[in-house]
Formats: structure tokens, sequence, C-alpha cells
């Protein structure tokens, strides 16, 4: 599993104490019993039980037991459940201080980019960092695209290759910044007959 399974500590501080025996949940206790000081981090906060300790860069819980660093949900995720290493854990409540392990889930990676994409928190339009088109420019390619020009002079214009250009014309990329002129596009060609 290579997670680190500590044994008992003691609860630091009456808050921790108090918050432990306010929280009437099993798996509270149990995280408590197991690791009383990563409980003592931990604050309530609707369904979700939140790291108040150090978070990375993407918000995450993170904390340090030499050698080794752990992030805080996956932490949770292991000290109740078996874990393997070449699975992600990921939040069913998309709260990423949450470790509570009924919000957490386990799955590969391919899973975890499913989850974000299903959850609209993938990168798309000019949010990804990849782009070179911007939306304004894809309405320009499909307005120019109705005028004449062809797919290979449009992907000259705006340096990209002409399957690009494709993609954007058909609505495959940047379907929502060009719905609308492409229905008007299909409006006019209709009126036209």
């Amino acid at each position: 599993m290579g997670m680190h399974k500590p044994t008992f500590q003691s609860v630091t501080g009456q808050a921790a104490l108090d918050q432990f025996n306010r929280v009437d949940d099993p798996q509270w206790r149990e995280l408590a019993l197991k690791d009383a000081w990563f409980v003592s981090k931990l604050r309530l906060n609707g369904e979700c039980w939140e790291w108040t300790g150090t978070l990375n860069a993407n918000g995450y819980g993170l904390f340090r037991r030499r050698p080794v660093q752990y992030l805080a949900h996956r932490y949770s995720y292991a000290l109740l459940r078996n874990l393997e290493k070449s699975l992600f854990v990921c939040h069913a409540c998309d709260n990423t201080r949450c470790v509570r392990p009924v919000h957490l889930f386990a799955g590969t990676p391919k899973d975890n980019m499913l989850d974000a994409k299903n959850k609209n928190r993938t990168a798309f339009g000019s949010k990804h960092g990849g782009v070179k088109i911007t939306a304004a420019d894809a309405v320009r390619i499909v307005e120019l695209h109705a005028s004449g020009m062809t797919q290979m002079e449009l992907g000259h214009k705006f340096r990209v290759n002409q399957r690009s250009i494709s993609f954007i014309i058909r609505g495959v990329n940047w379907r929502r910044a060009t719905a609308e002129i492409r229905a008007q596009i299909a409006e006019r060609k209709a009126v036209a007959k």
C-alpha cells in the first residue's frame, strides 16, 4: 500500500477533544483512534471534514511526517481502506480540503480525468494552456470560411493546421463560441435555396 498506518496518538488541545466528542460518526471516531493528531487538524464545514493545515498550490491538504509528505485526503482514505499507490483519491464533493472518507473514492488517472470533465473542471476554450485560437478568432474563422476562404488559407492566416480549422468549422472545437454564427450561416443557406 505504501501508506504509513500510525498508531494511536493523544489528542492535542481541548478544542480537538471537544470536536471529537461532538461528531457522531463512526468513521470520525475510527480516524481519531488511528491518528488523533490528524483529526485535530480537521474542521467541520457542512458535510465536509476540512483540513486546516498547510495546503499545496492546488488547494489540497498537505503535511509531512519525516521523511514522507502526504496529501491529507489520500492519507485519510488510506487510514480506513487499502489503497494501491497507482490509484488516485478523488473527491465526490469537489472540496479539495475535504478528507471525509465517504466523500472520497479511489480511481485510476482516467477515472479522475473523467470525473473532472463530467463536473466541468477541465480547462477548455481560451482557459486551456495550449490555446492558439481565441473565441473571437473561431467566430471569424467560421465567417471567413462561409464567405469562401478555404481551410488551408484560414490555417495559414491563423497559424494553425487545416485540421484545427476543420474542427472549428464543424463545431467540434469552439462549439459554444461559434454556435450562433454557425446557426446564422445555416439559416442564410436555407433561405438562399
